[in-house]
């Protein structure tokens, strides 16, 4: 026999009411524009557009808000108020391109701190700066032109009353064959819960235009509304939810969901089941749904998620959480 699930908080009603919270939220994204395809030659550095977590990953790109990890600083700093422990995670595109994250939170001066770093290694195709932003199927095709980003980040987030208020800066490094650009943004949030959901605004990416081979590049600025609601007992499954929606600055509206049910065999031991969906911008390579799943102890989580795209090619995230 299984041992006893641990105590929940969230009592029933709270749960009914996170439950049908969640429910407006997808209802909500249903009915906003589908998304038009991105500008050309886009925006960069790419690494301050992909995912950073891997949950999100496995969830249809669509942050846990309600969670505590540490990899909610590049989703909303305002997060950092409840954040703790250390991620690191990586992303394979074939054995072209690699991604690699690290972050980190914890309590400080009556909130929360977060520091965190990513990086991105790939081979484009041209020497020419046009080519460094655009699709993440980029990432896919073999290039004889070495490039990589880099991007440094400080965040930290406070509780205002009910509200949770929080800000992050990046040190950013895009580096193109022989050339090479560095500049800095930012980001700022809010969350607050309503019920049992975690809602949150941030405007992320904000900003000046990187010069880099010759070609001025804006930073992928967006901005994400976006609610989660925690794990509710459903028999002997604990579920979870979350949905969120991007507008990116180049008229892009990019809606997605996801879900994660879990399992506890025995106590401190959890196995989770993820999967989600998001609307890809026209003439993208990637596929619209996602997967992943994680084995939880009691300190320590290992993570994975994929990413399909087009002609039987796939990208394949590892992470690693301790608590």
């Amino acid at each position: 026999m299984p041992s006893p699930r641990p105590a929940s908080k969230h009592s029933p009603t709270h749960s009914g009411r996170a439950a049908v919270l969640f429910a407006l939220a997808l209802l909500a994204l249903t009915g906003l524009p589908r998304p038009t395809a991105a500008q050309t030659p886009g925006y960069g550095p790419m690494v301050l557009d992909l995912p950073a977590s891997t949950r999100a990953l496995g969830m249809g790109t669509a942050y846990f808000l309600a969670g505590n990890e540490s990899d909610l600083l590049f989703a909303n700093p305002a997060l950092l108020t409840d954040a703790t422990g250390f991620q690191i995670s990586g992303s394979t595109w074939g054995l072209e391109s690699f991604a690699g994250r690290a972050s980190g939170a914890g309590e400080w001066l009556g909130g929360g701190l977060g520091f965190g770093l990513r990086v991105l290694e790939y081979g484009a195709t041209s020497d020419q700066s046009g080519v460094v932003a655009g699709d993440e199927g980029q990432l896919l095709e073999e290039g004889r032109f070495g490039a990589g980003q880099l991007a440094a980040t400080l965040g930290y987030g406070r509780e205002i009353g009910p509200v949770k208020v929080g800000a992050s800066g990046h040190l950013i490094r895009d580096r193109l064959s022989s050339s090479g650009s560095t500049t800095a943004a930012f980001d700022v949030g809010v969350a607050t819960e309503l019920f049992d959901v975690t809602v949150g605004l941030s405007a992320q990416n904000l900003g000046p235009r990187m010069d880099l081979a010759g070609e001025s590049i804006p930073l992928p600025q967006r901005f994400s509304l976006g609610a989660s609601s925690p794990r509710a007992w459903v028999g002997p499954l604990d579920i979870a939810g979350t949905a969120a929606v991007t507008y990116r600055v180049d008229g892009t509206w990019i809606p997605a969901a996801g879900v994660e049910v879990a399992w506890w065999p025995i106590v401190g031991r959890t196995i989770v089941g993820r999967a989600g969906y998001r609307h890809v911008p026209d003439g993208s390579v990637a596929r619209s749904w996602t997967a992943g799943g994680a084995l939880e102890g009691d300190r320590i989580s290992f993570e994975y998620a994929y990413q399909g795209y087009e002609g039987f090619e796939a990208a394949h995230h590892l992470g690693i959480r301790l608590r």
